[in-house]
Parts: structure tokens; C-alpha cells; sequence
């Protein structure tokens, strides 16, 4: 079942939101934003991290059709209230910015974690 297919759900947490922005919430932090789309298969992946564990964010983050979800959040919620948002996005390349923040972006603004994970063996990609 794909994200697609589920406007039911969308259309709920559009609901939840739009609640808060009626009772004035001028903005919103939005936690992890880029795992809210999963790779449905469930096929098993190599391990690659230097604990020879694999990382799941292969399967688990920034998946085709993300920007379906987050045009629509922005569209629906998000503009029309003129609320400030700052949306956890890891994994968003640089050359993905002007999709995710800005006049026309999903959010207002991003964290960047590349350069938190400097210290991390295998990094958070």
C-alpha cells in the first residue's frame, strides 16, 4: 500500500494540524519529515555501516514521491495559515534546497545535520 493510496490518513493529520493553526500556532518544528515515506518492499539490504549492521536509511528516507506528501502538507496547512515552519530533514542534498525551503520550498527552514555527524565513523547517509 503506497502513500498514494492512503488520502484518508493524509487528510487526518492535515486535519490535526489545520486544529492548531486555528487556535493560532504561529508555526510548527516538524521532527523527522523525510522518513514519513517508507520503501514498502521490505527486501533485505547489505549491511554497510562499520558495525556491519545495514543502515536503514536506504529504505527509510527522502523515498520517490516525497515531495507528493510535502507539496500538498505545505498546500493544505501550512501556506494558506502563513505559518513559519522548520522541518528535522536529514538527508536532503544541497542541490535539493530550493525544493525544501525558500519562497516555494515545503518549509521555511531545514536543519542540516551533515555537519553534526563529522564525528560519527560512518556518517548519516
Amino acid at each position: 500500500m503506497s502513500g498514494e493510496k492512503l488520502p484518508e490518513l493524509r487528510n487526518e493529520i492535515y486535519t490535526m494540524i489545520n486544529w492548531w493553526l486555528d487556535l493560532e500556532i504561529s508555526g510548527f518544528r516538524v521532527d523527522a519529515i523525510t522518513f514519513i515515506k517508507k520503501d514498502l518492499k521490505f527486501q533485505s539490504i547489505e549491511p554497510d555501516g562499520v558495525d556491519g549492521l545495514a543502515k536503514c536509511t536506504k529504505v527509510s528516507r527522502n523515498q520517490p514521491s516525497i515531495e507528493i506528501f510535502l507539496s500538498e502538507l505545505q498546500e493544505k496547512c501550512f501556506k494558506s495559515n502563513q505559518a513559519v515552519t522548520i522541518a528535522e530533514a536529514p538527508g536532503v542534498e544541497y542541490d535539493q534546497l530550493d525544493d525544501f525551503i525558500g519562497k516555494d520550498g515545503f518549509f521555511s527552514m531545514i536543519f542540516d545535520f551533515k555537519a553534526a555527524d563529522l564525528d560519527v565513523a560512518s556518517g548519516s547517509e
